[in-house]
């Protein structure tokens, strides 16, 4: 159905041609001003955002945290956007993860625009702690089989104080 609309009535649709003025009222209480002006509308056409979510894999079903890269971080990074699996295909579930994991991201970045820093003991020591309980969900039915160790990276990683 194909409605035509005057000049004189298209001229009144907000964002057409001209914006119009925001209406104002002052609220008045006998004598006296009460309040200021509020605006009631302004007639700008605003553009409603969608909230953060987690987005379902079309094939597998699984909740992802998708976010783009802050574009000051694109080249530390090394890529424009972020993927990581939520784990789970319940939505109230992935919901929780994916606030979680997205204050874990943003609190990652923030980390890396402030710079590299030197760690105190208790923070290497923790840091440690997450190392080796990984090592052990992963080894532990059978230690014998991690029976690789690059000891290459050890120039990389650990550096000697200067005397």
């Amino acid at each position: 159905m194909l409605i035509k609309l005057s000049p004189a009535r298209l001229e009144s649709f907000p964002g057409h041609h001209q914006r119009p003025k925001a209406l104002f009222r002052k609220e008045v209480q006998q004598d006296h001003v009460v309040s200021g002006p509020r605006v009631l509308h302004s007639g700008a056409t605003h553009m409603v955002l969608p909230m953060a979510r987690p987005q379902l894999h079309p094939r597998s079903g699984v909740y992802w945290l998708r976010k783009r890269v802050p574009a000051d971080l694109v080249a530390v990074i090394g890529r424009r956007e972020v993927t990581l699996s939520l784990q789970t295909k319940n939505q109230a579930e992935a919901r929780a993860r994916y606030a979680q994991e997205l204050a874990r991201l943003e609190q990652r970045w923030a980390s890396m625009r402030a710079g590299p820093r030197s760690l105190t003991e208790i923070e290497a020591h923790a840091l440690a702690m997450e190392v080796h309980e990984v090592w052990l969900r992963q080894h532990r039915a059978n230690p014998s089989e991690q029976a690789f160790w690059r000891v290459d990276l050890a120039p990389r990683l650990w550096v000697a104080r200067p005397q």
